[in-house]
Order: C-alpha cells, then structure tokens, then sequence
C-alpha cells in the first residue's frame, strides 16, 4: 500500500517532482471545501497563483485566535494577574514557583500560607496574590526560597480524610 505523500516502497515513500503540491492542493480543497480561497474576494488571484500560503496563514492565525469565555465559568482568570504562577502535585509534596516582576523589592515581600491557599503580599504597587492549591497541605511545612528571580515554595501534602460521618437532618 502506498502512503498518501508517496508512490510506495519503491520510491522509497518520496514523492515525484511536484506530485506532492498536487496531492497537497487536492487534499487542502477536500478538507476546507467551504472556507477555499477561490470563495473569497481575491480567490481568481489565488486560483491564478497557486500559492496558498497567504490564505493558509491566515487560516492558522484565526483557529489560534483566544476563544471568549461568556458567563461565569467558575475558574479564576490568571491572565491579567501580576504574577505567573505554577503548581506542581507529586505524590507527597506540592511545589508552588511563581514568577516574581522585576521591580519587587524583597524586603517587603510576605509570604502567608493556610491549608488550602497561599498569599504573596508586598509586591509592586502594593498588590497582593492569592493562589488556590489543587490539594490540602500542611502550612507550616512550607519552605520558601529565591531561586533566578522566582519564587518556590515547597509544602507536605496533606492526605485526604477518608472517614465518612453521618449528619443529622433536624426537623
């Protein structure tokens, strides 16, 4: 069986001169049969060329646009946050590395920890933030330090409470 590219064992699976922009060409109108540039405007010019990288860049540009998020999704959005955060869950511990900005004088800097949650205060224009764990943990296990101008911070984790306890309904 030869593979969709090429013309089989014999040719070694390469494709012959220019066979390839055919099969290419044939292969992009099957799939985006809708959206082909001889749809658009200036598709007599394309068809003309031949050349559909323009129209192909284009194409990648607005399937990698940011996709809108209407109503509330129930996530924090972290885009517009000072600092870049990242947690990392391992079997026993949970490592938490934030990007610090440049300007953040580390004298000012605090760091303050519950079991669910972790709060960075005193950093530029005095803000503060808050990042929520994945998993519980235990605060005072946590041990912080600078490493190339980020922030890591390291806590035990805290195992999940199996125990199951009956609630009484009140009437």
């Amino acid at each position: 069986m030869s593979s969709y590219f090429g013309g089989g064992p014999d040719q070694g699976g390469k494709p012959q001169d220019g066979e390839w922009l055919d099969r290419l060409d044939r292969f992009m109108q099957r799939l985006l049969k809708p959206d082909k540039p001889e749809d658009s405007a200036r598709g007599a010019k394309v068809k003309a060329s031949g050349d559909y990288s323009e129209w192909l860049a284009q194409l990648v540009k607005d399937l990698l646009k940011p996709i809108e998020i209407s109503g509330d999704t129930g996530v924090e959005d972290s885009t517009d946050s000072l600092v870049r955060t990242l947690t990392a869950k391992e079997p026993k511990k949970l490592t938490v590395t934030m990007q610090l900005p440049y300007d953040t004088n580390l004298r000012t800097l605090q760091v303050f920890a519950t079991s669910e949650l972790l709060r960075v205060m005193g950093l530029p224009d005095n803000r503060t933030h808050t990042v929520r764990f994945p998993c519980r943990v235990y605060p005072r296990s946590g041990r912080a330090r600078l490493e190339d101008g980020r922030l890591v911070i390291k806590f035990r984790r805290r195992p999940l409470d199996q125990n199951e306890v009956e609630l009484f309904i009140r009437l």
